[in-house]
């Protein structure tokens, strides 16, 4: 994309430079050189290929990305279930705790031998509650998850550099139009006219696209390293999950 914006700027600069040095109302001043610098300029841009015409588009890139946040959704969602489940199990681990605790308790005080079995009936209870250890692995899986996630959001980075592509590829078309429109007629100054004064007015909204194109893809990948970054932080912290 980068090299999609120079390339239009170094198709359009012997245009602009041309409409630059034209005064608003180039009537009484557009000679007959000017009129034939014009038309081989309209010749050399006729010539070029839209640069915003790509063999691929971006339907392609967000549909992956749609598909891998649906994926890693879907993970979170069973991620959540199994913590959920554990902290259940954890808590009924706890009352078993209790119970076990309180009836050694009555035993030691009916009768001392039972003391014994009673606390081998608490270690037992407590051996066997052990979720402590899978809540925190699932609590670290889901934070991977959580990051990954963040990840996908950069769709809507790429939803806004797509419609400016698109803007930007209708633009160089809607030019290109203009200019075989004068090209047909020949060296005819009048059409030549009017076409650069309508170039003149589509300039003004052509290059903040240009500018904003170049901001938006930044931002796409400024997002998509950050994103990057949070999620290698995560993997690093437990390599062996």
């Amino acid at each position: 994309l980068h090299r999609s914006v120079r390339r239009a700027r170094d198709i359009y600069k012997p245009l602009h430079e041309l409409i630059a040095v034209l005064p608003d109302d180039a009537s009484g001043s557009f000679n007959r050189h000017l009129c034939d610098r014009a038309f081989d300029l309209f010749v050399q841009f006729d010539s070029q290929e839209n640069p915003f015409v790509f063999p691929h588009n971006f339907s392609d890139v967000r549909d992956s990305l749609s598909g891998l946040k649906l994926e890693i959704e879907r993970r979170r969602l069973r991620c959540y279930a199994r913590i959920r489940l554990l902290k259940r199990f954890h808590t009924s681990c706890l009352a078993c705790l209790v119970v076990t605790a309180v009836g050694a308790v009555i035993s030691a005080v009916l009768v001392t031998a039972h003391a014994v079995a009673g606390f081998a009936a608490v270690a037992a209870c407590g051996g066997s509650c052990l979720p402590k250890k899978k809540v925190k692995k699932e609590l670290t899986r889901l934070n991977q998850l959580n990051a990954a996630s963040k990840g996908t959001l950069v769709m809507n980075d790429i939803d806004t550099v797509n419609s400016l592509v698109d803007r930007l590829q209708t633009a160089v078309e809607g030019d290109r139009v203009l200019i075989q429109f004068a090209l047909n007629r020949g060296r005819e100054r009048h059409p030549i006219q009017e076409v650069l004064k309508q170039l003149r007015k589509n300039q003004q909204s052509f290059e903040p696209l240009l500018s904003e194109l170049e901001v938006q893809i930044y931002l796409c990948f400024n997002a998509v390293n950050k994103a990057r970054m949070l999620l290698l932080q995560e993997i690093c912290l437990y390599p062996n999950l």
